[in-house]
């Protein structure tokens, strides 16, 4: 199912990454109560970083304002 909203995104396929996060770096790096790592730990099985969106993945120019 998650499959079809990707495909009804249109993401470019230069954004696509696919690589794996290991549940670790959210326990060392994430701001995390008890009960957050208990669900990370027993409810999810992995964590996949699907896809990034960078200036050099994406053909979209950052917005810039002449106000600031």
């Amino acid at each position: 199912m998650i499959e079809v909203l990707y495909e009804r995104m249109m993401v470019p396929a230069s954004c696509q990454l696919g690589k794996r996060v290991y549940k670790i770096l959210f326990h060392e790096n994430a701001n995390m109560n008890v009960t957050d790592k208990k669900a990370l730990r027993d409810d999810v099985d992995t964590i996949l970083w699907q896809y990034t969106f960078k200036p050099t993945t994406i053909p979209i120019q950052p917005y810039e304002d002449s106000h600031w």
